[in-house]
């Protein structure tokens, strides 16, 4: 973390993320997944052994993680960071097919919108940023060894979808 252009951690869960921030190893850390811990969402949220000093956010994606936020006392202590998640799938078919990882039910601007602005309007909330993980782009081998055409459709493929998550 200390060489010039990286910044942050990226931890699996609650928990981890808690950790690393009351251990004092970055002052960035956000969650990956959302959470339903609840007792680690009460140690984010204000309980008593509150150690990350708004150096955690979590990710949501969807109104009722926002609930369960302020059911754990969200803003109590401080303002809870909170990171969107947008399904970065690439939707093919008419949409009725979606190449790479079903990682969240926001799939359009209209409804990160929506709940971008269910955030905002939360006290105790603070939306600090977007996730979108192409893992039909990054997850991918470009060039699967022994494999040329295989390597070309991937390719083409990953064009479209880095096209078309720029767009939406």
């Amino acid at each position: 973390l200390a060489r010039p252009g990286f910044a942050g951690i990226l931890s699996l869960t609650l928990p981890e993320a808690l950790h690393l921030a009351a251990a004092g190893v970055t002052d960035d850390v956000v969650v990956g997944y959302p959470s339903v811990d609840r007792g680690a969402l009460r140690a984010l949220c204000g309980g008593a052994d509150r150690a990350h000093g708004g150096r955690v956010a979590v990710m949501v994606d969807d109104v009722a993680q926002l609930d369960l936020l302020a059911a754990c006392g969200a803003g109590e202590a401080a303002p809870v960071r909170v990171v969107l998640e947008l399904d970065a799938a690439l939707p093919v078919a008419g949409g009725r097919v979606r190449l790479g990882v079903r990682r969240s039910p926001v799939h359009t601007p209209a409804q990160l919108a929506a709940l971008a602005a269910e955030v905002v309007r939360r006290p105790g909330l603070e939306l600090h940023g977007v996730m979108a993980y192409e893992a039909q782009v990054a997850g991918v081998g470009d060039t699967p060894p022994g494999r040329p055409l295989r390597g070309l459709a991937v390719r083409a493929m990953q064009r479209r979808s880095r096209a078309e998550i720029a767009e939406r």
